[in-house]
């Protein structure tokens, strides 16, 4: 009998007083799992939870330099759909629960395109909501360490759009996000804020996000080199969107616009947006009962007063990563 680690998986290894095979071509078990950090050991842990266990008369150790777990979804993707963000986790400060939810989520649903679609509400100028799909390019990373990622959600948009103007007037929004091949939804509630266009200074996008979350919080020049990063690694056709005619002008009237670029040669149209969550509502819809989990950021007390008001303020399951989670009906 045997432990091995295997970057942050750790196996049990048992031989077979039966078969009597050597060690090498032991049963294969999980004794404790921890999130696998290489394809290899992904693929290992995928052919465990099919068919109980694997059988193999080799095991190649992975190597740190392999891509990680986190990191599949956006290998098997086009380069262009995930820019502006990234996945994986972070090495120096514990990951909130929810935040490893959705990267096990990514990657579990990688080869569905449209599960990269997440349905963003706003609020109108008349207090109605309205409500659209948008891409998600990734959770912001930290210009400085870029190893380190926040739990921040990165999208863009159209400064022309409906949207834009709405998240002008009130930044508050929520996120509807469900992910086909586990079943699963997150509802995530926070605040967005906008860089690029006239109307939307990085320096006031930095200080908003400042008085809503400590999580490495960017400055207005990280801000404007996020917006120049996600830009130009977009496709070319992404990139020519923001250079049609006005949009929800009547059709054929109008000319398309005149290309307007910065400095940096990204267009006066492109936005690049970022909501800053507070409250996550965690859904699993697989499994007979169903589980159901809420988190809040520590120190929004909005959030937290929404969390608690189905639970006893004492009843707190797991507090990590600035974020306390809740275990609750379904």
């Amino acid at each position: 009998e045997a432990s091995i680690g295997v970057n942050g998986l750790a196996l049990h290894a048992v031989s077979s007083p039966r078969m009597k095979l050597p060690l090498a071509c032991t049963r294969l078990y999980t004794h404790r799992i921890t999130r696998p950090t290489s394809i290899r050991a992904q693929k290992w842990l995928c052919g465990f939870s099919n068919r109980g266990f694997y059988r193999s008369s080799t095991f190649r150790m992975a190597t740190s330099k392999e891509p990680g777990y986190a990191d599949i979804a956006a290998a098997a993707d086009d380069p262009n759909e995930d820019a502006g963000g990234a996945h994986g986790a972070n090495e120096e400060t514990p990951r909130p629960r929810w935040i490893a939810t959705l990267e096990r989520n990514v990657a579990k649903n990688r080869k569905l395109p449209y599960a990269k679609y997440i349905q963003l509400a706003t609020v109108a100028a008349d207090g109605t909501p309205r409500c659209r799909t948008v891409v998600y390019r990734g959770l912001r990373r930290e210009l400085k360490k870029p190893q380190r990622l926040t739990d921040d959600l990165v999208f863009c948009t159209d400064r022309r759009s409906e949207k834009m103007q709405q998240l002008s007037q009130n930044i508050a929004t929520e996120i509807c996000w469900y992910f086909p091949e586990s079943r699963e939804q997150l509802r995530i509630q926070g605040r967005c804020f906008l860089v690029g266009g006239d109307e939307t200074s990085p320096q006031v996008a930095a200080d908003g996000i400042r008085e809503v979350s400590d999580n490495l919080p960017p400055s207005a020049s990280d801000l404007v080199k996020l917006r120049r990063s996600l830009w130009k690694a977009m496709s070319e056709g992404a990139r020519e969107q923001f250079d049609w005619a006005h949009p929800k002008a009547p059709l054929g009237s109008g000319e398309v616009a005149e290309k307007e670029c910065d400095e940096d040669g990204v267009s006066e149209n492109f936005v690049y947006a970022l909501v800053v969550p507070s409250y996550v509502d965690h859904l699993t819809l697989k499994g007979n009962p169903q589980t159901r989990s809420v988190h809040y950021r520590d120190g929004c007390a909005d959030a937290k007063s929404r969390a608690l008001s189905v639970l006893p303020g004492d009843q707190l399951n797991e507090v990590v990563g600035g974020w306390t989670s809740l275990s609750v009906n379904p």
